[in-house]
């Protein structure tokens, strides 16, 4: 994003964004991906599943510092030459499971005993380039449903294609770190509140979720002050205005401006 580095926490089923972190682009992933897991981990509680990544964002200093938060992940990691040859040495009854399980264990991770490799194959049986290797922390789980978790991946791409592409979420307000929150956090926002209307609306998860309308911020003009006040929050503007009141039903929510 232009300088900046954009995380998102995204929830799998709806393709809403649980919340986010804009930050300058020479953050560190090992240091925010464990804040921004525990802090997801914190508001879902055990139905928060993992973390997952591909291997262009994962390292090992990310997944000690995961480990450390005790925060379940499953993680790609490029393939080496030690995981080279354990794939070419699996037996014949293990590349039948790869086939028709879609995953198989492959042991210990050589390189931290805590950690487990798990192979999947390819999404088609012309992509000579898998199977691919992850490594994952998730103990007593068999490797189809391994396989499962990380597959909600694509939901996650998907989001993010509809956000960069759809919402322009690549463009910028200021050239200060602040007022491109508040830009991002708005579009996010608002995207979030139109695909909660839809759920609202069907009165569960339609089967279909329709990509809001785009959602642009063009200029964050100053600050306010906000506190809640049992389903309404109250937003107090730094310069003045008229007094505006909407009401969010789906969310049981209303939020108040007062001048």
């Amino acid at each position: 994003m232009r300088g900046y580095r954009l995380y998102l926490a995204v929830d799998t089923d709806t393709g809403q964004v649980i919340t986010f972190v804009l930050l300058r682009g020479n953050a560190r992933d090992h240091r925010l991906t464990a804040v921004l897991a525990a802090r997801v981990r914190g508001l879902l509680g055990r139905r928060l599943a993992g973390v997952v990544a591909d291997s262009g964002f994962t390292s090992h200093a990310a997944v000690a510092a995961l480990l450390a938060a005790r925060v379940p992940f499953i993680l790609g990691f490029p393939r080496s030459a030690r995981v080279r040859a354990r794939l070419h040495g699996l037996t014949g009854q293990q590349r039948r499971w790869l086939q028709e399980v879609g995953a198989i264990r492959l042991g210990w991770c050589s390189w931290d005993p805590r950690l487990q490799l798990l192979a999947l194959r390819a999404r088609t049986p012309t992509d000579g380039r898998g199977p691919w290797v992850y490594v994952t922390s998730i103990q007593g789980l068999g490797a189809s449903r391994l396989a499962a978790f990380y597959r909600q991946r694509w939901r996650v791409e998907q989001a993010i294609d509809e956000l960069v592409n759809g919402h322009d979420l690549d463009h910028l307000v200021s050239y200060r770190l602040h007022p491109n929150r508040v830009a991002v956090g708005f579009r996010l926002l608002a995207r979030n509140l139109a695909i909660g209307l839809q759920i609202h609306e069907a009165q569960a998860r339609p089967a279909i979720i329709r990509e809001p309308v785009a959602f642009r911020a063009t200029h964050v003009d100053g600050l306010g002050l906000f506190h809640r006040q049992r389903g309404t929050l109250v937003v107090t503007p730094l310069r003045p205005t008229g007094p505006a009141l909407w009401v969010l039903p789906w969310t049981s929510q209303c939020v108040r401006l007062i001048a």
